[in-house]
């Protein structure tokens, strides 16, 4: 929805915040739509990550709650001067009662987090502690008629989670605003407002601004930090993913004609003879076997040169019926064998379009053998073109398997191919060659799917110069 013809006042304020200084780039950066969706794969490493560094937090908390105990009791015995001047003795004794609780607390927090639920399921054991440590101390002190504020120990446990736990930025998120609902919301409710102080201090409210701003910035600047660092954590991940399922691709791929070709040639080997006659299909099957691995060579070496060097283009005003026809004849071969109804519905009056009429008959071939690969027997593929906004816009519609919002989504990436190939002998590089011949073109590319309901890929193309005034 457009937000400009919104005459909310959610959209008006939303419109002034962008408006600020550094404050769009920073939302366009935040909310960046454009990510990968998270795979299974990303959520199992992520559930064994935060488990392993929800021990570590645990461990080290023992440790930060030991040295805090340790001088608490130091001080019981030997009265600390900056102690005795800065705490009120009622807060000093509750701060004891605090930590001798939360030594019982994480030891059973530790020992869950040790059971076999602990490691299924990490993520909600992280919130529950983060909650009972930051609600705990303060239910114990609404027990006394005090409202506890700890702004050094919120601060430090706030970072040990954003710098040990750097995941699950929304359950750092929901122990602080527990914090904050319990803070200034409950002590409010209950009228403990007032902060203990020294005898003769001046009286000390829970709603001092430095306080809250401080809280408030910090614990933004925490979540931001664990925000970030998850989503490049994301980004790494998929890439790796990729890289795997691209090694994975290259051997599966590359190795079967070689392994073909080499049984053939320890095959005629055997025969012993100094000449080796040779059957024709033999050599004809060798030859297919070389075509397949040289062309899967030079569509990687035309992808690093696209990413390298760019793609370079000789756009002429261009009869678009025309390269799609010479497509069509082209694999006319494959469409009969396939039993694949093919309809042009693209007009031969359509206004001439300014394209390289040779990368454009690659897409359309890469689309509809895609179409053809993804699909059973018998499927029927449309093509047609309308003239939309300066633009033409082109579909190849079929009525096949579909696909998922994340494979759509993911269609056009390097090495990705769909979970319905009934012929795996491509890299996943026809789509991602066609999206880069079409941003070539000054054009989009995208698809429109549902499982089960077919998909409909549709790209634009500019028009000829001239071309649009006639269609105005």
């Amino acid at each position: 929805m457009d937000l400009r013809q919104s005459p909310s006042v959610g959209a008006r304020c939303w419109l002034w915040l962008q408006q600020l200084p550094g404050v769009r780039s920073l939302l366009e950066y935040l909310f960046d739509l454009s990510e990968l969706p998270v795979s299974t794969d990303y959520k199992v490493w992520q559930r064994r990550f935060l488990h392993a560094r929800l021990g570590l937090s645990l461990r080290l908390g023992f440790w930060v709650l030991l040295t805090f105990t340790a001088r608490a009791l130091y001080n019981l015995v030997i009265p600390l001067r900056e102690v005795q001047q800065t705490v009120p003795p009622e807060v000093q004794r509750l701060s004891l009662l605090i930590n001798a609780v939360m030594f019982v607390v994480l030891g059973g927090w530790f020992l869950l987090y040790r059971s076999r639920f602990g490691e299924q399921h990490p993520g909600r054991i992280f919130l529950w502690i983060s909650l009972s440590v930051m609600l705990l101390p303060q239910i114990l002190a609404t027990f006394w008629e005090l409202p506890y504020a700890d702004v050094y120990g919120w601060s430090l446990i706030f970072l040990l989670q954003a710098t040990i736990i750097p995941v699950r930025w929304e359950v750092h998120l929901l122990s602080q605003l527990g914090l904050f609902a319990y803070y200034y919301g409950v002590n409010y409710v209950l009228g403990l407002t007032v902060l203990p102080t020294l005898p003769g201090a001046p009286a000390r409210s829970i709603f001092e601004s430095s306080s809250f701003l401080y809280l408030l910035w910090f614990c933004f600047i925490c979540d931001l930090a664990v925000y970030l660092y998850e989503r490049l954590q994301k980004a790494e991940f998929e890439s790796r993913r990729q890289a795997q399922l691209f090694l994975h691709a290259v051997s599966h791929d590359l190795r079967n004609p070689v392994m073909g070709m080499t049984l053939v040639l320890k095959s005629l080997l055997k025969q012993g003879q100094e000449l080796v006659p040779v059957p024709r299909p033999v050599l004809e099957q060798m030859m297919e076997s070389s075509d397949r691995q040289l062309r899967l060579i030079n569509s990687l070496l035309e992808v690093h040169r696209y990413d390298t060097h760019g793609l370079g283009l000789n756009q002429v005003p261009t009869s678009l019926y025309e390269v799609v026809e010479g497509a069509i004849a082209d694999l006319k071969a494959q469409i009969t064998s396939e039993s694949v109804t093919l309809v042009n519905q693209i007009s031969p009056n359509l206004p001439l379009v300014n394209i390289d009429a040779t990368q454009i008959w690659r897409v359309f071939t890469n689309l509809i053998v895609n179409a053809m690969n993804h699909n059973r027997s018998g499927i029927e593929i449309v093509l047609n073109a309308q003239p939309l906004n300066g633009l033409v816009r082109c579909t190849v519609e079929d009525n096949g398997v579909g696909m998922t919002t994340t494979e759509s989504i993911q269609m056009f990436e390097l090495y990705t191919r769909g979970l319905h190939l009934k012929r795996r002998v491509g890299l996943g590089l026809g789509l991602y060659i066609c999206r880069q011949i079409i941003l070539a073109h000054g054009g989009d590319i995208g698809v429109t799917s549902t499982p089960n309901a077919g998909a409909t890929f549709w790209f634009t193309l500019p028009l000829a110069p001239g071309a649009e005034r006639l269609q105005g």
